[in-house]
């Protein structure tokens, strides 16, 4: 429960429960108001006009019994004394500097640079009205990744690589039932190339699946996202601007303990996507703390630094069958020629359709298409028919133009 607290300063919130007593609420507005607890003079301050302000005398009473509801008013009715003594000891800082010229005297700074210390903004109310709290549960209710997919991103990070470097990939995929049904792996030759993100985007659009989230290998084996990450994600989400698809974005980590493999997935928290939008981080402290502009609240804990597990929830993970081929060469790997599989698909008439649909493959042509035209191929090889002769001429001359 927050009741309010009016003195000299302005006011201020504090944190109660039920069982709080009067003597418990003093000594938090002596931290305050720098004075003791016992210098205190507290009374309730009534909205109706009908009552009168109630003294509370009796330090032993609790907030149950008095009874206080969120958001009454207490004043401190002998306020005036302690801004006396903040004007005192003002005069005797004046003193100490005519006294003493060479004095370095530091007063005290206001916490916010919009106003000074006896008044309030805008900006400092958001930061003491928002709470950090967990969430129950994800929005999404599992999650399901395509077998060969999935196989083929983990086996070139453990064989080829030797589980030695990070590996990133982009997930796509589609919600069915409130479940992420993720279906692509695009890993991008450079994470930060937006170019690029962005062809894997729009290809995917045309196949019916958008970005759901990000795969990665963790070689310290710690099997949940690290701050860095989850920033990353929050930016991404709200760059590509999600509200229309009902779920956040996801990180599937990838570990390897001797050789067993496991996946980890993870939702963001919607809390983590309204913060960063708001602009509240200063940045990333590290990768298991987040750095706050200002003091929030984190439960009932007032901090400028919050643990990463409050921005962040696990979701279950099963897998299902391909939708799509995933024999095209994948970019960004170390054995890569693609125009001659592209040849050879273009050969194999009796089985181009199916080939051909492939995320890599598509990708890789996009850019040779006008954008009716690779819809129309797209369209063609969702329902199983064979692409045109024409198409076929055309994919022959991007392939030879090499």
């Amino acid at each position: 429960m927050i009741i309010r607290i009016q003195s000299h300063i302005g006011m201020n919130r504090i944190d109660v429960e039920p069982t709080t007593t009067i003597s418990q609420i003093k000594h938090k507005i002596a931290e305050i108001l720098k004075c003791l607890a016992t210098q205190i003079e507290l009374c309730l301050k009534r909205n109706e006009t009908s009552q009168q302000d109630l003294n509370l005398l009796n330090d032993s009473i609790t907030v149950q019994q008095i009874p206080l509801q969120n958001g009454d008013i207490l004043l401190v009715k002998n306020s005036s004394i302690f801004q006396g003594e903040e004007v005192k000891k003002e005069n005797e800082i004046k003193e100490q500097i005519i006294v003493d010229p060479n004095a370095i005297i530091r007063l005290p700074q206001p916490k916010c640079r919009y106003h000074g210390p006896k008044a309030s903004c805008i900006r400092c109310l958001q930061f003491q009205m928002t709470r950090v709290k967990r969430q129950e549960k994800a929005k999404s209710a599992g999650s399901s990744f395509a077998k060969i997919a999935t196989q083929k991103f983990i086996e070139y990070a453990a064989n080829t690589l030797g589980f030695s470097t990070v590996r990133n990939g982009y997930l796509f995929g589609k919600l069915v039932d409130n479940s992420l049904r993720i279906e692509i792996i695009y890993e991008t030759a450079d994470q930060n190339d937006e170019n690029q993100l962005e062809i894997a985007i729009r290809t995917s659009s045309y196949l019916g699946y958008s970005l759901v989230g990000m795969i990665t290998t963790h070689i310290d084996n710690e099997n949940i996202p690290n701050c860095f990450e989850l920033m990353h994600l929050a930016k991404l989400q709200i760059a590509q601007n999600f509200q229309e698809s009902n779920h956040e974005l996801i990180i599937a980590i990838i570990t390897n303990v001797n050789g067993d493999f496991g996946v980890d997935v993870f939702q963001l928290s919607e809390q983590l996507i309204d913060l960063t939008k708001r602009n509240f981080f200063v940045n990333v402290d590290n990768a298991t703390n987040f750095k706050i502009k200002e003091k929030i609240f984190v439960g009932t804990k007032e901090t400028d630094t919050i643990e990463r597990e409050f921005f962040f929830l696990p979701l279950g993970i099963q897998s299902h069958d391909d939708e799509l081929s995933c024999n095209f060469p994948i970019e960004n790997r170390i054995e890569y020629d693609p125009r001659n599989y592209l040849k050879k698909l273009i050969s194999d008439k009796k089985n181009l359709s199916k080939n051909l649909l492939d995320f890599h493959a598509l990708f890789f042509v996009f850019n040779f298409f006008g954008q009716t035209e690779f819809e129309v191929v797209v369209d063609n090889l969702k329902r199983g028919q064979n692409i045109s002769q024409g198409f076929e001429t055309l994919l022959l001359a991007f392939v030879n133009q090499f």
